[in-house]
């Protein structure tokens, strides 16, 4: 996923996108959303709840913005822990994403070093077999590999705004100076 990101010079926001389709090719399933922090800088204790800030599958759109209670539910357990989850069941069903009964789904950190991205999941069908436990260790090594790539996008767009207000700043001053010399 990180050469994916870097070679496409897309925008944070198109590479959450992109890791929520992986994921959902990745684990066969139905639905896939990226769950991000308000300030991934912040101890994971210290955040109440989650946005969903990348949707994909059924009811994509109804999942896309909502915001997930961090206390007590099983992304919040996985958010804080930052230890992948195997469940059938949700505490705090997240509408058209959970709510939709009981199904296998696969939830995991999005951890760079100290940062606390936020999380990511994936469910079945119910009609679909259950996740094996098997998924656990490729789906960390994913939500790692995920959780990098979202850091150098973010890094990226930083250094973008960075070069625009460079630019902007040469700009003024050259007018300044041009002003200045007509005068």
């Amino acid at each position: 996923i990180i050469p994916e990101v870097l070679a496409g010079g897309d925008s944070g926001e198109a590479a959450l996108w992109l890791v929520a389709d992986r994921v959902c090719a990745l684990a066969d399933a139905e639905q896939a959303i990226v769950l991000l922090s308000a300030d991934p800088e912040l101890p994971a204790d210290h955040l109440d709840t989650l946005t969903v800030a990348a949707a994909v599958g059924v009811h994509a759109d109804d999942v896309h913005g909502q915001q997930v209670v961090v206390d007590g539910s099983t992304i919040g357990t996985v958010f804080r822990t930052g230890t992948p989850l195997i469940t059938d069941v949700f505490r705090h069903p997240i509408a058209g994403f959970t709510d939709l009964g009981q199904r296998p789904a696969i939830v995991m950190p999005l951890r760079a070093g100290t940062m606390a991205w936020g999380v990511i999941a994936a469910a079945r069908s119910p009609h679909q077999s259950p996740l094996d436990t098997r998924y656990l260790d490729l789906a960390a090594d994913f939500a790692g590999h995920a959780a990098l790539a979202l850091s150098l996008a973010a890094r990226r767009d930083h250094e973008r705004e960075r070069s625009v207000l460079a630019d902007r700043e040469r700009i003024a001053h050259d007018l300044h100076d041009h002003v200045i010399q007509k005068l």
